[in-house]
């Protein structure tokens, strides 16, 4: 089918049944009632529940089948009523974007009737969907964070990656989080804000493969999370969470041999302080099952003990966050309600350090971050068979003072560190607290229409279609620092003297440059990105018989996109199937075979779509250093003469080494497309009494990757400085590889009345030759073969391997046991953590220009310049297998006590109190390690080589370790700590409820 015809087929179906919004806050309740095995229709199906108002009545239809949509996650009693038979009762629970079901076996009215009550199969044992879902009852008792990222993290396919959580293979800022319906990820780098209260939280679900057609806007996994609302019964809570730096064990110190010294880096906090968050819920009607309200607060001051890179010279951070939260849940008619929900959650910040600090004058001193969403949602039963959905979400973010505050050029101006072993600034904080406008704000709308119908011939379908808008805008003037320059010391390694940084510059050699200085001017204000999808989709989720059930979805998304500078950046479109069977092979849930093919289109990058526009981006020159070499000076002397020299010697006009004009060196190829990832899985589940246990394997590939060429056809351009330049395209390209496998095993056991287990396992591989996004930037254009391609093959620089977030083996296993007595209730859990360790290769920078002395003196060598303006100083060259060496594997064993009091103690309020043990045995695992090869550019000791001629490089001939190779590496950043799991830590919290 063609775009332009499925377009129509689809907005057939948005005008007959008007349609819906993917970020879904509710769930649905279905089923099959029979008699003797055979369907029954004309049973009368009530459901109730605290968190629905009043009730809902349906009745079964030919294929004995009823549907209940659009409702509030949580715990419900259905009732099946047909006279002459005997009523029966089912508990389930429905779990937000879940479809849970309740089947019926109705038998014949005996002389006493008997009202039997059981409870349902999860939805997660029976869904083609590969999912998790958390309640907040199992993640307070566990020991585990309580935030959303918290909660994702337990389920099976997420592992930390460069920036946030990667899930089932996919990039950090391509996954889809949302709250309430709202999108709280950051426009930038795709990770969640902490828009939402813990205590609020009812559950969460994390879908990690197989997942609707109903979800867009990512390619890797979708976290839903809704808050808990009000009831007819008036409730509440008040928390106050105790943490200490002094409660966390000391990590093993470290001993760096820096000039000679042996110097031992602290691995622990000194600071006592006791940090609390205070966190209060109220909730209850206004009118009884009309009108309820749910509010929420969070308030915190936290104290954090610091340190200066590479060294123990500590330093506090304050952050102080407060949140409130108010929702509001109301009903028309019995028919008709709306939801209406508010999260504020600014943020501020002392002593704030970006990107490593090495003095205390790279420390911004004050920052803030307002922060809110506003959403709503409306559901209406049209009729029985027929449900209308509809949703609005709005969400705001911006920085304020982030940077520095000082424009003076001696001391405002940032220098960065980058010798062997420092990644750090001295003298002033990156970016500009002067210019200060930087909001980040999306909104989404859409409608939802359900169509419910059935018939023994051809079984139960209950279609949806929809359509959604999903708008994000960036509105920022990308200061990156107050000054406009950055001076860039990486020949020489800092010192500290009397309480100064002393760093040196030395001038460029011939055509070899040392130190430099970049220069960032905004030649053009912004006017707002506009990053827009569309999207249209039909999805018919059909029961064949008791045995067969199947998802049958097909999702269109458009990119319709524009930069800061108003230019047209995306015009995309893709189709993408969503196709998921489920057969019950004995047709009782004890072997149920699951498969599923879809594709997934991911949101486009804000900071790959921008890239050319000049409007609120720096253009960066880069101007070697050619003044009188400057040793072992304060910074702001070294930037006082620095400017002092370059002022005098021509400025800003001066020759560049590189420059990067935004719209002039760097364009886009025609206009981008979105990355996408085909997927499939095959998988099983088992039911057995209160349990189940899922296994599914999960395969993914990506392509049309953001990628950037400069070859001999891309041409040269003339910035408006006169200079000329490479030109630098940005495109897609599927030259670059990234798969995943995976085995998820998950599964719980409610053993007992106070007795449940549960967990998951994770066996997967992630490999490929490109991680398509870093710390600091989040999304990038990866280099292609067609990048330089005269200096490079990818065999030696881009090899395929493991990349740096492969984690071979997950495990998250768990259980809680709790005790009722008199005096009393307690419960205690515990949760073992098992992450084997991530890979890391030994790499690189080489220069293989061509030089006349390449292999020593009078022995020419290297690659003759074909026609470049400029040719790369450096090339990456893999001297291991890409992910060949492994970090330590990370093992801990996390214990939780709760206790309460019972309710009939203090009229209905209870107080507890719950103490946490985090990594109760002290493992002391190192997560990463410094990995730093040197090579002749940064030892001339070392000799040159040019593998493009075939020579093979051997160590400590042609490079070497670092120095520092092998130390754990936030040794060099001065906390060591970090690079070790964390210790044996102590965690409180106490308060009351009713």
């Amino acid at each position: 089918m063609t775009p332009s015809r499925f377009c129509l087929a689809a907005g057939i179906v948005f005008l007959a049944a008007v349609s819906l919004l993917a970020q879904t806050t509710t769930g649905t309740l279905t089923g099959v009632v029979t008699q003797a095995g055979i369907p029954l229709p004309g049973v009368s199906v009530t459901i109730s529940s605290p968190n629905l108002q009043s009730t809902r009545r349906d009745m079964t239809n030919q294929a004995g089948a009823y549907n209940f949509g659009a409702l509030p996650p949580g715990e419900y009693t259905v009732r099946f009523d047909l006279e002459g038979l005997r009523t029966a009762m089912r508990r389930v629970h429905v779990g937000v974007a879940q479809d849970a079901r309740a089947d019926a076996a109705l038998s014949v009215l005996a002389l006493e009737e008997v009202i039997t009550v059981r409870a349902a199969a999860p939805a997660v044992a029976e869904t083609t969907e590969v999912q998790t879902n958390f309640q907040q009852q199992l993640i307070e008792d566990l020991p585990v964070a309580r935030s959303i990222t918290g909660i994702t993290g337990l389920a099976p396919g997420v592992v930390a990656g460069v920036n946030g959580f990667q899930i089932s293979g996919g990039m950090s800022f391509d996954n889809l989080y949302t709250v309430n319906g709202a999108v709280i990820q950051e426009n930038l780098r795709g990770q969640p804000h902490n828009l939402f209260i813990e205590d609020a939280i009812q559950e969460t679900t994390v879908q990690t493969a197989g997942v609707s057609a109903e979800f867009g806007n990512f390619t890797g996994g979708v976290v839903n999370a809704v808050t808990r609302s009000g009831t007819n019964r008036y409730s509440g809570s008040l928390r106050d969470s105790m943490t200490n730096p002094r409660w966390t064990a000391r990590s093993p110190d470290i001993f760096v041999n820096a000039g000679g010294v042996p110097t031992r880096t602290s691995a622990g906090a000194n600071l006592d302080q006791l940090n609390q968050v205070w966190e209060a819920t109220l909730g209850g009607r206004i009118v009884r099952d009309r009108l309820w309200f749910f509010l929420a607060g969070r308030q915190s001051e936290n104290e954090s003990e610091r340190f200066l890179s590479n060294s123990t010279i500590p330093y506090v951070a304050v952050t102080t966050d407060e949140r409130q939260e108010a929702k509001v849940t109301g009903a028309i008619t019995s028919r008709h309600s709306i939801v209406a929900s508010y999260m504020n959650t600014p943020l501020e910040q002392v002593n704030n350090c970006q990107f490593g600090c090495y003095d205390l004058e790279a420390v911004d001193p004050f920052i803030r971050f307002p922060n809110n969403f506003v959403s709503a949602f409306y559901s209406g039963v049209i009729t029985n068979n027929f449900l209308l959905e509809a949703r609005y979400a709005e969400v705001n973010f911006e920085f304020d003072s982030l940077g520095g505050d000082d424009a003076g050029l001696a001391t405002g101006t940032p220098i960065n560190l980058t010798s062997p072993g420092f990644n750090t600034y001295a003298n002033a904080p990156p970016f500009s607290g002067i210019e200060t406008t930087d909001v980040r704000d999306n909104e989404s709308i859409g409608l939802k229409g359900t169509y419910f119908f059935g018939s023994r011939a051809f079984g139960n379908h209950s279609i949806t279609a929809g359509v959604d808008r999903f708008h994000e805008t960036r509105r920022a003037n990308n200061h990156q620092s107050a000054t406009g320059f950055r001076i860039v010391s990486r020949t020489f390694a800092p010192q500290r003297a009397g309480g100064q940084t002393l760093v040196s510059l030395m001038p460029a050699i011939g055509s070899v440059v040392r130190d430099f200085a970049w220069w960032f001017p905004i030649q053009l204000q912004s006017q707002g990105s506009d990053l827009t999808t569309d999207a249209l989709w039909v999805n018919d989720k059909w029961d064949l018989g008791s045995r067969f059930s199947s998802n049958l979805g097909v999702r269109f998304d458009r990119n319709d996109s524009s930069d800061s500078q108003g230019r047209k950046v995306a015009d995309d479109r893709k189709i993408s199937p969503r196709l998921g069977v489920a057969y019950d092979m004995l047709a009782n849930g004890r072997l149920r075979l699951i498969a599923s093919y879809g594709t997934y289109v991911g949101r486009l990058a804000e900071s790959v779509a921008g890239i050319t526009s000049a409007a609120g981006t720096p253009s960066a020159f880069a101007f070697a250093y050619e003044g009188p070499e400057l040793r072992d000076l304060p910074t702001a002397e070294v930037a006082r003469r620095f400017f002092e020299w370059f002022n005098a010697n021509g400025a800003t006009n001066r020759p560049t080494i590189a420059a990067i004009i935004p719209g002039f060196t760097t364009r886009l190829q025609g206009t981008l497309q979105s990355p996408n990832a085909a997927e499939w899985t095959v998988g099983a589940s088992t039911q057995f009494g209160r349990g189940f246990i899922r296994a599914d394997f999960i395969h993914r590939n990506w392509d049309d990757f953001y990628a950037a060429v400069t070859n001999r056809s891309t041409g040269t351009v003339t910035s408006p400085t006169g200079a000329r330049n490479d030109l630098l395209v940005i495109t897609n390209s599927n030259d670059l590889d990234r798969t995943y496998d995976a085995v998820e095993l998950q599964g719980q056991w409610h053993v007992a009345r106070h007795l449940d287990i549960g967990g998951n396992y994770t066996w997967a591989e992630t490999r490929g030759n490109t991680s398509a996004e870093d710390v600091n930037g989040g999304p990038f254009a990866t280099i292609t073969k067609q990048y330089y391609p005269e200096y490079r093959d990818f065999s030696w620089n881009n090899p395929t391997g493991f990349l740096p977030t492969d984690q071979t083996h997950k495990l998250r296993a768990w259980a809680t046991l709790g005790f009722d007595t008199h005096l009393g209730n307690f419960n205690v859990s515990v949760l073992e953590r098992f992450d084997s360790g991530s890979p890391y290769s030994l790499t690189g920078s080489i220069d293989i220009r061509q030089s006349a002395n390449f292999y020593g003196p009078g022995q020419p060598g290297g690659v003759p310049n074909p026609g470049y303006v400029t040719v790369p100083t450096g090339v990456t060259y893999y001297f291991s297998d890409r992910g060949q060496f492994r970090f330590d594997d990370l093992t801990a064993t996390d214990l939780a006590l709760n206790y309460k009091t019972n309710r009939a103690w203090l009229a209905g309020v209870s107080l507890f109190v719950q103490g946490e043990v985090l990594n109760v045995f002290n493992e002391d695992a190192a997560t990463a390690v410094n990995a730093s090869v040197l090579t002749h550019l940064q030892d001339p000791s070392l000799r040159r080589f040019n593998p493009l001629a075939g020579d093979v490089p051997l160590e400590g001939v042609h490079w070497r370790k670092g120095p520092l190779f092998g130390l754990p590496t936030a040794a060099t950043s001065g906390q060591a700590a970090g690079s070790f799991q964390l210790p044996r830590t102590y965690r409180v919290s106490l308060g009351v409820k009713f």
